[in-house]
């Protein structure tokens, strides 16, 4: 299975996708706002965060989420309040690990942030959908980011950096 994660500081989704192909390709919506490549049969998924830029390209469904770790009072109590799992007060790190994981869960599975998604325990690094397996693989291009990654692939093929 096919699993490219193209990172880029440059935040230009066109100019990131043309580099990885070698030629423009055309990105549109769906109904639900989820991307996907005209005359290409990848799928895709795209996060950004400040000028940060990850887009997930596979032969199945993905999600990506990218996030910036900082540690704020408000992420425990959305903790407490929405994930299963135990966050320690104080344990950014296993709180964005839990976010990432949500995000590209969602996206993978097309529904965004719904209260399923939401009340998923988190903590396995494979998760069970009618049948399937979804793993998450996780990718820090640095100290202060965290990539999280939701396919139906236990490892990504290529990472590749576009500057």
């Amino acid at each position: 299975m096919e699993l490219t994660l193209i990172y880029t500081t440059s935040g230009n989704v066109s100019r990131a996708l043309a580099e990885h192909f070698g030629k423009h390709v055309s990105l549109a919506k769906n109904e639900r706002g989820a991307p996907y490549l005209e005359d290409d049969p990848h799928y895709i998924s795209i996060s950004h965060k400040d000028h940060r830029l990850v887009i997930a390209l596979s032969d199945s469904p993905v999600g990506v989420d990218i996030e910036r770790m900082e540690d704020k009072p408000t992420l425990y109590c959305i903790a407490r309040r929405y994930f299963p799992e135990q966050i320690e007060e104080g344990d950014c790190t296993s709180f964005y690990r839990s976010w990432t994981r949500r995000e590209a869960y969602g996206k993978l599975l097309g529904v965004g942030l719904s209260m399923k998604v939401m009340g998923t325990d988190m903590r396995p690094d494979c998760l069970d959908h009618e049948g399937k397996n979804i793993y998450f693989v996780e990718h820090q291009p640095d100290a202060n980011y965290l990539v999280t990654l939701a396919s139906y692939a236990q490892e990504v093929t290529a990472i590749k950096e576009v500057l």
